[in-house]
């Protein structure tokens, strides 16, 4: 949503995360991302704080993570290893929202490009970043429709069976899986971790090419076969990756090692159009 945009925005540029931020200026971010989003007047919202954890992987943003302040008696229901699979999860929804930015910036570069000098290139790029977008939105429907319709659904079912909750360990169970149901659908589970590589891998890309294409956009006059190999790798890499995550997933399903409805629901989505499963049968 917008607070996940504000936030994202405020936090990564076209080159990444800005090691070594002072703890008052992620605030100051986090803050900007409630007030845009108008959040900033819900009280829970003062518990919430930004962090940083340096990592030395600098294309991963798993390294910012979210606290909130939790008081007794709810401590005992959302615990510190439930905080953290929270985190982890809005690792993953920044890192979706900085890729569509990121595609974003890309398409108003290339609009104040002149297209009339060099067609070739802006028909490469477009295309390539049409094809980015429906990966990203895609990812984006799938995570949104099995965090906060299917598993938040499941929860409020399990809650209103308050008959069968005796104290507040049997909130925290119920709690518990219900996290445990948003990680693994949220691709976060040890069980999918291959699947997650490949997503990333996607993403990687769509971060690679608005790079480029910033690159381009600073100097548009330079030597255009260097400018157009690059985005035809990047494009290479990307339908590999995207190939590749529609196979796994595939052969996962159909291996029986999972039937679970929502890796079915990202094959859907990935293949609406059933342009995966013709490259299959071809092979």
């Amino acid at each position: 949503g917008l607070w996940a945009r504000g936030l994202a925005r405020g936090v990564y540029s076209q080159d990444g995360f800005v090691y070594g931020t002072v703890l008052q200026s992620l605030q100051h971010i986090l803050k900007e991302a409630l007030v845009e989003s108008r959040l900033d007047s819900d009280p829970f919202s003062r518990r919430l704080s930004l962090h940083q954890q340096l990592q030395d992987d600098k294309h991963s943003q798993s390294f910012l993570y979210l606290s909130y302040e939790v008081e007794w008696p709810l401590s005992i229901i959302i615990h510190r290893e439930s905080l953290m699979k929270y985190q982890r999860v809005l690792g993953l929804v920044l890192e979706i929202r900085r890729a569509l930015d990121c595609l974003s910036t890309a398409w108003k570069q290339l609009k104040n490009l002149h297209s009339k000098h060099r067609p070739h290139a802006h028909t490469t790029c477009h295309a390539l970043r049409h094809q980015m977008l429906h990966y990203v939105t895609i990812m984006q429907g799938y995570l949104q429709s099995q965090m906060m319709h299917t598993s938040w659904k499941e929860l409020l079912q399990g809650l209103r069976e308050s008959e069968k909750m005796q104290d507040l360990q049997d909130l925290r169970e119920k709690h518990d899986t219900y996290l445990a149901a948003v990680t693994d659908r949220a691709l976060l589970s040890e069980r999918t971790s291959s699947v997650l590589e490949i997503v990333r891998a996607a993403l990687s890309s769509v971060i690679d090419f608005s790079r480029a294409v910033d690159r381009f956009a600073e100097h548009p006059s330079g030597p255009l076969h260097d400018f157009l190999d690059e985005v035809k790798k990047i494009q290479s890499s990307f339908e590999n990756s995207t190939g590749f995550l529609h196979k796994v997933i595939y052969l996962m399903l159909q291996k029986g090692r999972s039937k679970q409805a929502h890796l079915q629901d990202l094959l859907i989505r990935l293949d609406f159009n059933h342009h995966f499963a013709r490259s299959l049968n071809r092979r």
